[in-house]
Order: C-alpha cells, then sequence, then structure tokens
C-alpha cells in the first residue's frame, strides 16, 4: 500500500513539474534562468520517452524560435497523458491482484 502511495505522489510530482515548466517556459521565455533549468533537468526524461514512443510530437523545423518550440510543442500534453496511462496500468494491476 505504501509503495502504491508513493508511486501515485511521485508521478503526480512529475505532472506538476510538467505544467510547471511549460508555465516558466511561457512567462520567463529564457532557458538560462535558474528554475526554468531546475524544472527542465526534472522534465526532460519525460520528454525524451515521449518522443521516442510518439515521434509526432516533436517540433517541425519551420516552428523553431516559436513560442510552441518553446514549451516543447505536443510533447507536453502527451507527457502528461503518458504519465496518466502509467498510473492507470499500475493501478489495474495491483487491483487485479487484489493488493489495494
Amino acid at each position: 500500500m505504501l509503495v502504491i502511495k508513493f508511486v501515485k505522489y511521485t508521478l503526480a510530482f512529475f505532472s506538476w513539474m510538467i505544467i510547471g515548466r511549460v508555465l516558466l517556459t511561457l512567462l520567463v521565455g529564457s532557458r538560462r534562468n535558474l528554475m526554468v533549468d531546475f524544472f527542465v533537468r526534472f522534465t526532460e526524461p519525460f520528454y525524451i520517452i515521449t518522443g521516442k514512443f510518439l515521434p509526432f510530437t516533436q517540433v517541425s523545423p519551420e516552428r523553431e524560435g516559436t513560442v510552441w518550440a518553446r514549451i516543447g510543442g505536443m510533447k507536453p500534453f502527451f507527457a502528461l497523458i503518458l504519465i496518466q496511462v502509467l498510473w492507470l496500468v499500475i493501478y489495474a494491476l495491483v487491483k487485479k491482484t487484489g493488493a489495494f
């Protein structure tokens, strides 16, 4: 039970980190900011996984330099969806085994 709560809160933490990265990128806009760099370091693994599984989330070359490219294109949205799907799969597996 404790492990399930830890996984749930960890996934929720990463979801909020992704949302925070998008908001900070829109507000600050500079990657040289310490806070933006902090959020980037935590969320980049999810962005990389999202980019590998869903290559259409990559920012196209004609959109480079735009606000859309700064927030990562579709990566944050699909990263949040992947986190939710991951949580649903974990929850279903735990419920099926009767441990929850």
